[in-house]
């Protein structure tokens, strides 16, 4: 399998799990850094229309506004950080932010 394959997959399957209970005819509102995490999102968005979910990507430039975006639930997810991260930035700025 090759990476682009791959990452496809994971995206599907991630996907897939976290929207698993929407209901039908949802939008859900995803923050995401450009490149990767936007286009994964992009490749998992036509999947997750056949569904009912109207998947709204919003792309950041940066690492702390999609976190502090999420904390004012202006997001309903986030996409493009590791746990240490969220964890040091949850603390941090004294969010309760979990993965």
């Amino acid at each position: 399998m090759n990476k682009r394959n791959f990452l496809i997959t994971a995206a599907l399957s991630a996907a897939f799990c976290f929207f698993g209970t929407a209901n039908a005819a949802e939008t859900l509102k995803i923050g995401a850094s450009p490149v990767p995490h936007a286009d994964i999102l992009k490749v998992v968005q036509p999947e997750l229309a056949k569904k009912g979910i109207d998947l709204k990507i919003i792309e950041f430039s940066d690492y702390v506004q999609p976190n502090l975006a999420l904390s004012d639930k202006d997001l309903d997810a986030n996409f493009f950080q590791h746990l240490p991260y969220l964890d040091a930035f949850s603390k941090d700025h004294r969010l309760n932010l979990v993965s």
